[in-house]
């Protein structure tokens, strides 16, 4: 994957007009990745940042900048969890996206050929809607010895620094 443009979620914050607001996007089956979610909702609000979480995200084009962040599992053959069906067929429509900038996070388990795939097929539809990804992927691995939080949380912290 190519290098994201922004280097740090504080520069995408300072070059939209979205104030401090992030909507945090989580598509789960067991509920992993909200907990995950609440983790990166706690740690961002400690940081000043305004967090609104969803499990149903709008299926309309946001008429001013937004900032989006979307934590989600794999279910099945790579699909991406139910809650989340029809974000992703909306984003095969290729809605115009130009005012979102977003970051995906992933949780998944490298014993499968399909290791996150939702995740990295929401970040490619995103980008094909014309949305401007912050950060690559982040992708964390249901095998490591680590909890998901343990590995996205530190990354996160490095991306929101100013």
């Amino acid at each position: 994957m190519s290098k994201a443009p922004f280097t740090t979620l504080h520069t995408a914050l300072n070059t939209t007009d979205s104030g401090n607001r992030v909507t945090l996007i989580i598509g789960t089956e067991t509920g992993t990745a909200e907990f995950v979610a609440d983790e990166i909702q706690e740690q961002f609000e400690n940081k000043g940042l305004q967090v609104e979480q969803t499990l149903e995200p709008a299926l309309s084009v946001p008429t001013s900048s937004a900032i989006w962040l979307v934590c989600t599992s794999t279910q099945g053959a790579g699909d991406p969890p139910n809650n989340l069906k029809a974000f992703y067929a909306w984003l095969d429509t290729q809605p115009d996206l130009k005012n979102v900038m977003f970051g995906v996070i992933g949780l998944g388990d490298s014993n499968y050929d399909t290791y996150c795939y939702a995740a990295k097929n929401i970040h490619k539809r995103l980008i094909n809607c014309q949305a401007t990804a912050i950060f690559d992927p982040i992708l964390a691995d249901a095998m490591s010895d680590e909890l998901p939080e343990d590995i996205i949380l530190p990354i996160l912290d490095g991306l929101i620094i100013s």
